[in-house]
């Protein structure tokens, strides 16, 4: 938010979908957002159903990973030292991605699981990707 104020910005994205048309208003905005993407369809000629047909496939999938109370700060440092030298994100958890796929590992605030996500490119690679990094977590309680 702080960019679009700058002299001549007409556009600021976050990169994780945000948006900020500055002539409206210094700030995000949804449906602004989608306004504005449908007049550039317009303006292209690309359909809407063009466009989704352009996003490649994906699958989600999510398990839920019993873990006691006592040892969630273990797991999640010994999750944090595990990808230390993967690409990751550590903002709602542990996030690491994997050629092309990432798996999110999450403490349960009231529960005494960890949230496990994996997204592939098919069912087969999340499931994988799922089972692998379940079976860590249930290696790192210990």
């Amino acid at each position: 938010m702080e960019a679009s104020r700058e002299k001549g910005m007409n556009l600021v994205g976050d990169g994780i979908g945000g948006f900020v048309f500055p002539e409206f208003q210094p700030c995000f905005d949804a449906m602004f957002a989608i306004v504005k993407i449908m007049e550039l369809l317009a303006r292209h000629k690309i359909s809407l159903s063009t466009l989704a047909g352009e996003i490649p496939a994906f699958e989600t999938l999510h398990q839920k990973v019993p873990c006691p109370w006592d040892r969630k700060g273990l797991v999640m440092r010994r999750a944090i030292e595990a990808v230390q030298n993967l690409p990751n994100e550590l903002v709602d958890g542990v996030k690491v991605f994997v050629e092309g796929s990432w798996v999110l590992m999450i403490p349960d605030p009231d529960e005494a699981t960890f949230h496990v996500w994996a997204e592939g490119s098919d069912k087969s690679q999340a499931r994988t990707l799922l089972k692998e990094y379940s079976q860590k977590i249930k290696t790192w309680q210990s």
